[in-house]
């Protein structure tokens, strides 16, 4: 699919309305407000002090079969087997919803190795994606929020941009196959206008039912990190299409084994799994490709 083929129709969920509007009222106030926040990310190379690094020319006529051997030939000890590179993962095929998609009742719950929240180091990065990618069919929307929220804090920000959209796509995917139960208070209030002549209901009655939304607490989590890590990505283009195709193509690429970390409440019936996923994917994407177009207009990009 083409990111930039059409142009993109209005948001429908209110649940993701409502997230974004939070976000753009957020990057409105603080990520264009000044030329200090468009630094807010970038780093600035120390200059070095001392003696330059010594490099070593091998013979034109020497032939070079492996960086192992030249170190070897100089006397310098090769890298470890398992040296930390932050290498991107390889892409993986795309997967079919048909594919894609676990029943309820064999979902998995993932207790991670690494703490997304406790990383601190480029080797403790570097075991967090490791085990991001080993085991992304369990990631849970929760799971890859703490770890772009860690990974912004490191200044990964592409890797955290990423994890982000993840993250979102697939909770407005699981807010749609577990919508929550009805509110208590209206569900009474039907069961009250059951038997009453049309003169005697009471007149909300009939409204359509209050839902509780079991995603609450993952729904303010995102609100709460998306701004830093959106006012990196919207203030560069490269940076956002860089993004948002890796993110479209990791979550395509990926199966949905993996069970919340909170009651969902009952689910919508699994034939209809993925239906949904279907539409809240291409909403979700198209709904942040059109946010950053309406973000470059304002700046007057």
């Amino acid at each position: 699919m083409h990111l930039y083929s059409k142009d993109i129709s209005p948001i429908k969920n209110s649940c993701f309305t409502r997230i974004f509007s939070i976000l753009l009222m957020t990057i409105f106030c603080i990520g264009f407000s000044g030329s200090g926040h468009a630094q807010l990310f970038e780093q600035h190379p120390k200059e070095s002090v001392g003696m330059k690094k010594m490099v070593i020319t091998p013979p034109q006529n020497a032939t070079i079969t492996s960086e192992h051997t030249i170190e070897k030939s100089q006397g310098l000890p090769p890298p470890p087997e398992n040296e930390k590179t932050n290498n991107a993962p390889q892409k993986r095929p795309k997967l079919s919803p048909e594919k894609a998609l676990t029943k309820q009742e064999n979902l998995k719950a993932w207790s991670p190795e690494t703490n997304p929240l406790l990383v601190k180091t480029e080797w403790d990065i570097d075991l967090l994606i490791k085990e991001l990618e080993s085991n992304a069919e369990l990631a849970t929307p929760t799971t890859l929020l703490q770890s772009a929220k860690t990974l912004a804090e490191q200044n990964h920000m592409k890797e955290a941009a990423k994890y982000l959209f993840v993250a979102q796509a697939r909770l407005q995917f699981d807010e749609a196959r577990w919508p929550g139960s009805p509110s208590k208070s209206q569900e009474n209030v039907k069961y009250m206008n059951k038997n009453k002549g049309e003169d005697q209901k009471l007149p909300w009655g009939e409204k359509p039912l209050k839902q509780e939304n079991p995603h609450n607490s993952v729904i303010k989590l995102s609100a709460t990190i998306s701004p830093a890590i959106l006012e990196w990505t919207f203030k560069d283009s490269g940076n956002f299409i860089s993004a948002i195709t890796a993110a479209r193509e990791w979550d395509e690429a990926t199966a949905f084994s993996y069970k919340p970390e909170y009651d969902t409440q009952e689910p919508i019936p699994y034939k209809d799994w993925a239906k949904q996923l279907d539409l809240t994917r291409e909403e979700y994407y198209s709904s942040i490709i059109h946010l950053h177009k309406t973000m470059k207009k304002f700046k007057g990009d």
